[in-house]
């Protein structure tokens, strides 16, 4: 990613989203943009009122705090600023959203959700999670995953929950439950981890839930945070939701273009 973008206002998740985007701009090498809300028709009401731009006095005041903090957060990292949202303005496959969760992606740029870590290994150093089915999603997610894995020097925890096979005697193990579209998936993921030279490893559980088993196996393995895309046709309803609602691990989404 050569570029992180994230919303900054006054409250507390604010500052959390910027001191965990500010940390990840500086592993990363990456130029940070600051997004700052602006009302137009509120800014136009003072206008006319007053013949100040507030608008413009509340972005430069703004930007001050941001600048203090970043000093404080990653010496060095020098922050651009913008007036909007990300969400509406970044479309680029370049580019991370760092922010809250978002029910249905826009554009290219990947999203990922802080869920109220103010750094990215604030749990600790641990692997990049990237549950797999036996659908396209995990693909989607493979190349800006090990991409960010790679540079960031972290290793890859490939997740995978399957129903159990009627059949089968209650002693086997969970990877003899597996469909075969899931096995041509892993061979595919533990391919394309060793071409860009990130370490890897499979677990293989058997969960009451797929949402369940991967927000337990993200969180019991310390992960620094989960790696999802939706499928091309999934829009609202995918797993992404689900995990996004229940997940206290931090999310990324890949960007549609993924």
């Amino acid at each position: 990613m050569q570029n992180v973008h994230v919303q900054y206002g006054l409250s507390g998740r604010s500052r959390a989203h910027l001191e965990f985007a500010a940390d990840l701009a500086a592993r990363l090498s990456a130029r940070l943009f600051v997004w700052t809300h602006r009302d137009k028709a509120v800014a136009a009401l003072l206008a006319a009122g007053t013949g100040e731009d507030a608008g413009t006095r509340e972005h430069a005041h703004v930007s001050a705090r941001v600048r203090m903090a970043i000093g404080d957060l990653a010496p060095g990292l020098a922050a651009r600023f913008n007036a909007g949202d990300p969400l509406e303005g970044v479309c680029d496959s370049g580019s991370l959203i760092v922010g809250e969760p978002v029910a249905r992606p826009r554009g290219s740029a990947a999203l990922l959700a802080p869920m109220g870590e103010r750094a990215l290994e604030a749990r600790g150093t641990g692997e990049i999670c990237l549950p797999f089915g036996n659908g396209e999603s995990a693909l989607a997610a493979a190349a800006q995953t090990f991409g960010f894995a790679a540079a960031l020097g972290l290793p890859a925890l490939l997740y995978h929950t399957t129903w159990r096979e009627v059949g089968l005697p209650e002693t086997a193990p969970p990877e003899a439950h597996m469909a075969e579209g899931a096995r041509v998936v892993q061979r595919k993921l533990e391919k394309a981890a060793e071409v860009f030279g990130v370490r890897h490893r499979t677990v293989v559980e058997t969960a009451a839930t797929v949402v369940e088993g991967i927000c337990r196996a993200a969180l019991n393995q310390r992960c620094v945070m989960i790696a999802m895309a939706r499928g091309r046709n999934v829009g609202r309803g995918s797993y992404v939701d689900g995990v996004l609602a229940r997940t206290v691990v931090p999310a990324f989404v890949a960007g549609r273009a993924a």
